[in-house]
């Protein structure tokens, strides 16, 4: 069975840059990300406000996260952990496929998933003109008219993209204004083909082998209309993948969210929480490489302690 101090779950921003702080603190440390390292940053087309990087890709970012995380000394492992259990003073990591990993402690990194609309046909066609990665497709739909669901920051900057290759983008959002920073809503009023609908949400999407309409409605008005788009952008928000809090006994409040104190310790000793999994008052880049950083010390102090 291979042994670590630190096992790291999660490659993302949080997960890289704690990794950095680990290695320099001389403490073997493994990084479990199933996917590419840098999270969510890979489907960022550009990050205008991480430090040091101006109008830069989101996988260039990554990219040197990673590269700055295995210099430091981290392994980086390609698998999922399935399960963790505590086994004494260490812990046993569980992949899916089948390896076993031992750990004295643990940074749980796992960040949030993609939010669901809930809408009528959703599941149906996603795939099929249903995304949740404007980076991964929107040059799947050059040409065509397609929707966007959201206000925020991700929606605003998704629109942006759209709008460089789509006919048309109708912009939907649940309330009355964007809630998106100002710099974003000035670059969206430049753009022509984008058309704002606020206080409205979807109803359901149809079509046939793809996504040819989707219904909405005016939640002041209860008017309901429909539009013809043959792509639809999910981009309201995430939920916390906080499934692993509950394997080693971590509380998580009503959201999902792992609770942690100031130095990013869970309710279980040895493991720390790190990223958008945990309840911080602002979800970004920067603040999940914090996170990171002060979960590794923490760790690195709660092995030195019981040394």
């Amino acid at each position: 069975m291979n042994e670590y101090e630190l096992a790291i779950v999660g490659g993302g921003p949080a997960g890289l840059s704690a990794g950095i702080y680990a290695g320099r603190r001389a403490l073997k440390t493994a990084i479990f990300e199933t996917a590419m390292p840098g999270g969510s940053m890979n489907w960022t087309t550009y990050m205008d406000n991480y430090p040091g990087f101006v109008h830069s890709m989101g996988m260039e970012i990554s990219a040197k996260m990673k590269e700055h995380a295995e210099s430091a000394g981290a392994t980086i492992i390609n698998e999922e952990v399935m399960t963790i259990e505590k086994k004494g003073d260490s812990f046993l990591l569980k992949t899916a496929t089948g390896n076993e990993y031992a750990a004295k402690a643990v940074i749980l990194a796992t960040g949030a998933e993609h939010r669901k609309l809930g809408a009528k046909g959703e599941d149906v066609f996603e795939g099929r003109g249903v995304s949740y990665c404007t980076t991964c497709d929107a040059p799947l739909f050059r040409g065509k008219n397609v929707a966007i669901i959201g206000g925020g920051n991700t929606a605003i900057t998704e629109a942006l993209l759209l709008a460089d290759l789509a006919a048309n983008v109708y912009i939907v959002h649940r309330k009355a204004a964007f809630e998106a920073e100002e710099v974003l809503v000035k670059r969206l009023e430049a753009a022509k083909n984008v058309k704002k609908i606020y206080n409205s949400v979807v109803l359901e999407i149809t079509g046939d082998k793809f996504v040819k309409q989707i219904k909405i409605i005016n939640t002041a008005t209860k008017q309901q209309t429909a539009l013809d788009v043959g792509g639809v952008f999910v981009a309201i928000g995430t939920v916390p993948a906080s499934a692993l809090a509950a394997s080693v006994g971590a509380d998580v409040n009503d959201a999902g969210h792992i609770k942690t104190d100031a130095r990013k310790a869970t309710t279980c000793a040895g493991v720390f929480a790190a990223g958008d999994v945990t309840d911080g008052p602002l979800q970004q880049v920067v603040t999940a490489a914090a996170d990171g950083a002060i979960a590794a010390v923490s760790a690195h102090g709660y092995l030195k302690a019981k040394q």
